[in-house]
């Protein structure tokens, strides 16, 4: 991020690249402070993948999302073939279903290995360990030489010791004792953000009913209804009611989560909530699939020519929608979970960065690093307000949908 200059100057925001988030500085008139807004990301990419062969469609996805690729490319194939009366059998789907898994391990593993503000990769030192692990496939076998590389890394470099202990935490006490290690010497790049989170604003806590694959399949018919309105994808709700969902969605009623929220240090909550998940998978390692929401793809047809499926990802719950006519691809739609995170009408970011920053306060952009870091370290992000709207003031990597 870009620290020169003054940070919070009003100006018109340029227009966002498809896939892109925008994040607009707006002075208050009324005090020397400013809010931040949030531009619905452009979605018409996806309209690259409509007016074609269904097959073409399916090949156009993995060339459209480089992140999150086999978890697109396989809800594509799940969504298509429901449209074209050709259901996945049983052994494609488990397939797939690992190979989602492991590519959110890998993403939530390389997010707590990336400090904020930098290219999204993990630290040199860590690198050969990393590379190991993602040249690994995981299974049913606990003794694979991925869950074995995957619980080395996790224990080595993100824990510091057994991952048992830290699933284990309850009281932000234990939390802020183990963040305390960054001051002693054995850092990691976690950890040396929990240690700055001790001292994050205490804002009160606002809770958002969370958004899973449960919830999905609660409401399958509601969204299927609603996936045609365009503004629906970009400002979500079901009935009007905002959610959240990702690790914090999923982990929400861990003890440490509770009371972290209870004191009121919501981005901690956060980063307590990933890291417990990783802890989880680190420490039971395929037993997991039975009891993890992360573990799974569902899929339907709710009519016919048309085919719906989710599952959940590293960030949330992702799910895809296609309507197929005469072998041609009438209509895609992609739910991603950037939008229920940047919700511009008041989602969970949102309702953080809503605070008044003070324009004096020299240390606020380095708090909307972390922020965007810990709600969605993958998302493409361009801040305008600093008097140059041709400036992009953060950038990290291209969101998927």
């Amino acid at each position: 991020m870009d620290r020169g200059g003054s940070f919070l100057k009003s100006s018109k925001s340029p227009p966002a690249l498809p896939g892109l988030i925008a994040l607009r500085l707006e002075e208050d008139p009324d005090s020397l402070s400013g809010v931040i807004g949030i531009t619905p990301r452009d979605l018409s990419h996806l309209r690259l993948l409509e007016g074609i062969a269904a097959e073409k469609t399916l090949s156009r996805m993995g060339l459209l999302f480089t992140l999150c690729r086999m978890a697109q490319t396989s809800l594509a194939r799940e969504t298509l073939g429901h449209a074209e009366s050709r259901p996945p059998c049983r052994n494609d789907r488990k397939k797939a279903e690992w190979k989602v898994l492991k590519e959110s391990l890998l993403e939530s593993l390389r997010t707590v290995l990336t400090p904020p503000g930098v290219s999204f990769s993990p630290v040199e030192k860590v690198w050969d360990d990393f590379r190991t692990v993602s040249a690994g496939w995981p299974d049913e076998n606990p003794d694979t030489p991925f869950w074995r590389d995957f619980r080395k890394v996790c224990e080595r470099y993100v824990f510091g010791g057994p991952s048992s202990h830290f699933g284990k935490m309850d009281k932000p006490e234990r939390w802020d004792r183990w963040a305390q290690r960054g001051q002693e010497g054995e850092t990691t790049p976690v950890s040396l953000l929990a240690r700055d989170l001790m001292q994050e604003e205490r804002i009160e806590h606002l809770r958002f009913p969370p958004l899973t694959t449960e919830k999905i399949s609660e409401s399958q018919n509601l969204i299927f209804g609603n996936l045609g309105k365009d503004h629906f994808l970009v400002r979500p709700h079901l009935r009007g009611v905002l959610h959240e969902t990702g690790p914090k969605a999923r982990m929400g009623s861990h003890p440490l989560v509770l009371a972290l929220e209870s004191a009121s240090r919501p981005l901690a909550s956060r980063l307590a909530s990933r890291l417990l998940e990783l802890s989880a998978w680190a420490e039971e390692g395929p037993l997991m699939a039975e009891k993890s929401l992360l573990f799974g793809i569902t899929s339907s047809s709710p009519s016919s020519g048309s085919g719906l499926a989710w599952a959940e990802t590293a960030r949330g719950v992702l799910l895809h929608q296609t309507t197929v006519r005469d072998g041609q691809t009438e209509s895609y739609r992609i739910l991603a979970p950037t939008e229920w995170t940047f919700h511009p009408e008041g989602g969970p970011f949102k309702r953080w960065t809503g605070q008044h920053p003070k324009t004096a306060d020299r240390g606020w952009p380095l708090r909307l690093d972390q922020a965007l870091w810990i709600f969605d370290p993958c998302t493409l992000v361009q801040v305008a307000g600093d008097g140059n709207p041709d400036r992009k003031v953060r950038e990290k990597r291209k969101d998927d949908a």
